[in-house]
């Protein structure tokens, strides 16, 4: 009953699309599975009141987190481009200034205009990209597409640095800057 509430309420929180699976749509926010929390929760209560709030808080939440890693890593519903962009769960929900955001929510799980996604659900007959008629998916809009080219060159000129999928997740993470520095360059229009 706990898993499905909180799948709606973070597809909601994420503007994500209801076919985002629950592992991708809690990395994606940076909120832990439900059953996690609820572990965590009763560790807090059930450990020793001797030791102080903030400490026995803390300590749960290492262990929350060091099992939703786990999770992460070994979850095979969880597409592996979804996975090569947040390869580090921890630094990725520990980043304060992390934000849901429309476009970012479908290049981050993979499910929203490309075509390879439309055309998987049965809403486009083919996965080509229009504009150069390869695969239109995430990787093609972010590194292949002539069309975001001026917005990858873009990014890439703020940012200092070239993007590639394996290195992305560590460039918008450093700081607020280059997090909005990514978010404006490449919102597709």
């Amino acid at each position: 009953m706990l898993v499905p509430t909180q799948r709606k309420g973070l597809l909601r929180l994420a503007c994500a699309y209801r076919t985002v699976s629950s592992a991708k749509v809690q990395a994606i926010v940076g909120i832990p599975p439900i059953d996690l929390l609820v572990e965590e929760r009763t560790a807090i209560h059930d450990s020793d009141p001797e030791q102080a709030l903030e400490l026995r808080r803390r300590l749960a939440r290492i262990r929350t987190l060091e099992e939703w890693k786990r999770r992460w890593e070994e979850n095979a519903d969880t597409s592996q481009w979804t996975r090569t962009i947040i390869s580090d769960l921890e630094a990725w929900v520990i980043f304060p200034h992390r934000r849901a955001e429309y476009f970012l929510t479908q290049f981050l799980s993979g499910h929203g205009s490309f075509n390879s996604y439309l055309c998987r659900i049965g809403r486009k007959k083919s996965d080509v990209c229009e504009q150069c008629q390869e695969s239109d998916m995430p990787e093609h809009v972010m590194v292949h597409c002539p069309q975001f080219a001026d917005n990858k060159l873009r990014v890439e000129t703020r940012i200092g640095i070239r993007i590639t999928p394996t290195n992305l997740m560590g460039q918008m993470i450093r700081s607020k800057d280059n997090w909005d520095k990514f978010i404006t360059g490449y919102e597709r229009s």
